[in-house]
């Protein structure tokens, strides 16, 4: 196997640092020509950027990057049966039980081989850490179709966490987002049947009281929701007024309210709620007909997609627990201004900081706080001259006394 060429996929944002940052990592399995499967790649980057929230991506790269390395494999993968062929990562597929197979061996020589190359290369990404990994397949093998997916979760010095997929479709990049959402912070939302547990542990609980898109049971509202609720900001005004409605699982709802309490999600069927009856974080990579990736396009339900948002635009630590110490108005939360030319509209970034407005026990009236508005939008421009009118009323309201220094 020769050595493996990485490019980039998605620039990165030079603001992004390695506590906050996303990168994602696709390998080519099976495939003998480059180009095919960097067009598959660019592929998946079109789709997603034309998702919801991932469409604000291309106006806020923000600590998202997206990598992939290529290595031509001798023959088509993967291979038929339970034999591995002579591809990069030994890939197998079985037609009796639709099964894919990847060799954990093959896939750590290969990442060693990735890895190997100058580290300013790969920029925040890290070889072992879960979802992280996206290995790509061609739809076809043997000159017969196949449509698989394949999820790994990695443990530390035995397996690597990777997900695998054949591009087959039209519908396969939400494999990919599904993935990517779950290293943004979110959680999985669907549930695991019995005989597996129902609910949440201590600690598995404690775990899931840091997810954005999950509540506890011990967590959720009885009335009306208060300002410590996770979901407080989210809801509406008429919601933030009466108690949510609770459906529990299994069950339906006639409520036509964006945000309920739909009993199941993170994997338990008890004691842990999602926001919405539908979402893409429902769906599994071994899901099957309506819980399939492949089968039909999903969106993010409201509290999923407002978290991505906020992850994309950069706001997320803006949203902390306000108190009398942290409050502070919209106005003073924006870290850089700037006007527009007027003539194409594009921002002109100011140079010089934006005067604070302070107002003394003297001005009580009107007049005098328009002036001393006036004054204060001067001084934050770069270059200001009065115009003819505002002269004539200048002569016609005559500045106060105290007032003589603006």
């Amino acid at each position: 196997m020769t050595a493996y060429a990485t490019h980039l996929l998605q620039p990165d944002s030079p603001r992004a640092t390695v506590a906050d940052s996303y990168s994602l990592l696709v390998i080519a399995e099976g495939f003998t020509q480059e180009d095919d499967f960097v067009q598959h790649c660019l592929e998946m980057r079109e789709s997603l950027l034309s998702r919801t929230p991932y469409n604000l991506l291309r106006v806020y790269p923000g600590p998202f990057s997206v990598y992939y390395a290529f290595t031509p494999s001798n023959v088509p993968g993967p291979a038929l049966g339970t034999v591995p062929g002579d591809t990069c990562l030994r890939s197998t597929y079985d037609l009796t039980t639709g099964q894919l197979r990847i060799d954990n061996s093959a896939l750590a020589a290969a990442l060693l081989k990735i890895t190997g190359a100058p580290s300013s290369l790969y920029g925040n990404w890290t070889a072992v850490r879960g979802l992280d990994l996206l290995v790509l397949l061609p739809d076809s093998a043997g000159g017969q179709a196949i449509s698989a997916t394949l999820e790994q979760v990695g443990s530390p010095m035995v397996t690597t966490a990777f997900v695998a997929t054949t591009v087959d479709g039209d519908l396969w990049y939400q494999v990919p987002m599904r993935m990517i959402s779950l290293g943004l912070g979110l959680e999985d939302e669907a549930e695991d049947p019995a005989p597996a547990p129902a609910s949440p542990t201590g600690d598995q609980a404690q775990t899931l009281a840091y997810r954005p898109n999950v509540i506890l049971k011990s967590a959720a509202p009885i009335g009306p929701p208060t300002a410590q609720f996770k979901w407080y900001d989210d809801l509406s005004p008429a919601q933030r007024t009466r108690a949510l409605n609770v459906v529990p699982f299994g069950g339906t709802s006639s409520s036509t309210d964006p945000i309920q309490l739909f009993e199941g999600a993170a994997g338990f069927r008890s004691d842990v709620y999602r926001s919405a009856t539908d979402c893409l974080m429902r769906r599994r990579p071994a899901g099957t007909g309506v819980y399939s990736l492949k089968g039909h396009e999903v969106a993010l339900c409201v509290i999923c997609e407002r978290h991505l948002n906020r992850i994309v635009r950069g706001t997320w630590a803006l949203r902390g627990k306000r108190t009398l110490r942290t409050q502070q108005l919209k106005f003073d939360e924006v870290q850089t201004w700037a006007t527009s030319d007027g003539a194409t509209g594009s921002a002109i970034r100011s140079e010089r900081p934006v005067v604070e407005l302070q107002l003394t026990n003297c001005c009580r009236t009107a007049r005098c706080y328009r002036l001393l508005r006036r004054a204060a939008y001067r001084e934050s421009q770069t270059s200001w001259r009065p115009r003819k009118r505002d002269r004539r009323r200048r002569r016609t309201h005559r500045v106060p006394r105290r007032h003589r220094h603006l």
